[in-house]
């Protein structure tokens, strides 16, 4: 405690979640809000997305990647022209580098594998909404065993 009080704590970063599965967007909402990020919104539709984000204007948007290129422009790109201030954090269930170009290419701060830990998804989501790059290229293949 300070001379003038105690220190309140920043509100929690408000999140979009945007998946084209409904398990998995309902599993990241609960991992987020279980550890002190607020999620506005969610949703399995490209176009909900847009609308949502227009609507909510989240400090970051966590959007499957085949949500956030569909559409000419992309989802991703409509968002970013509709609500400039949020940041885009893409997850990829079959990542690849081209794909993860063209998406920091398009102003994300962050592409995942969908296979990294849920820990490793809270630290990314933590580091995005501060606006800083996060990466995680595709995993290698594993070697055959003998």
């Amino acid at each position: 405690m300070n001379s003038l009080g105690p220190r309140a704590l920043p509100p929690p970063p408000r999140i979009l979640v945007a998946d084209g599965q409904p398990l998995v967007c309902m599993a990241l909402r609960e991992l987020l809000l279980a550890h002190r990020f607020r999620v506005v919104a969610e949703t399995a539709c490209a176009s909900e997305a847009v609308r949502l984000c227009a609507h909510h204007c989240p400090d970051l948007a966590l959007l499957d990647v085949s949500l956030a290129v569909q559409g000419e422009p992309s989802t991703m790109r409509t968002i970013r022209n509709q609500c400039p201030q949020a940041l885009l954090l893409l997850l990829d269930a079959a990542p690849s580098t081209s794909r993860q170009v063209e998406a920091f290419r398009a102003g994300a701060v962050g592409y995942l594998n969908k296979r990294i830990a849920p820990e490793q998804v809270l630290a990314a989501v933590a580091l995005a909404v501060r606006g800083l790059f996060v990466c995680c290229l595709p995993l290698s293949p594993l070697a055959p065993s003998r």
